[in-house]
C-alpha cells in the first residue's frame, strides 16, 4: 500500500550521496526501511504514496523544527471502538531526538489505537467519537 514509496527515497539519497560509505569513491548505500499501516477508511482509499511522491517529500524535507499535532503523516485513532458505532479522527505525529557525541537517536511516534491526551491538561483531546461528535 505504501511500500512503493521506498524507491523514491533511495533514489533521492543516492543522488545526494547519503548512505553507508561502501569504501569506494562516491558509492554510498542508502539503508531505507519501509512499513505501512491500513488506514484506507480515511480520505480516498484509492490514493497511495508512490516513488515520485516520496522523492518530492525528500526534496521538501527540512532540518528545521517539525510541526506538532495533526500535521504530516498520521493514522486514524479511536477506531478500536468502531464496532460500537464510534468513529475515529486523524491522529498526529510526534518526534524527538537527542545527540550523544557523534550519534543521533531519533524517535517517530504515531498513535493509531488509543486516545490522545493533551500534555498541558491531561484530558482527552482526540480519539473515539460517537456519530454525533
Amino acid at each position: 500500500m505504501g511500500l512503493a514509496a521506498v524507491p523514491g527515497v533511495v533514489r533521492y539519497l543516492q543522488e545526494h550521496t547519503i548512505g553507508f560509505d561502501w569504501g569506494i569513491s562516491n558509492i554510498h548505500v542508502p539503508t531505507v526501511v519501509g512499513a505501512v499501516i491500513d488506514d484506507l477508511a480515511l480520505g480516498d482509499g484509492k490514493i497511495r504514496p508512490h516513488s515520485e511522491s516520496a522523492y518530492r517529500a525528500c526534496q521538501a524535507a527540512s532540518s528545521g523544527p517539525g510541526g506538532e499535532g495533526n500535521v504530516g503523516a498520521g493514522a486514524t485513532i479511536g477506531r478500536i471502538l468502531q464496532s460500537q458505532e464510534f468513529r475515529g479522527v486523524k491522529s498526529g505525529l510526534g518526534t524527538s531526538s537527542v545527540r550523544v557525541e557523534e550519534v543521533t537517536l531519533g524517535v517517530l511516534v504515531m498513535n493509531a489505537v488509543g486516545d490522545i491526551l493533551g500534555w498541558h491538561c491531561g484530558k482527552i483531546v482526540a480519539g473515539a467519537r460517537r456519530v454525533d461528535g
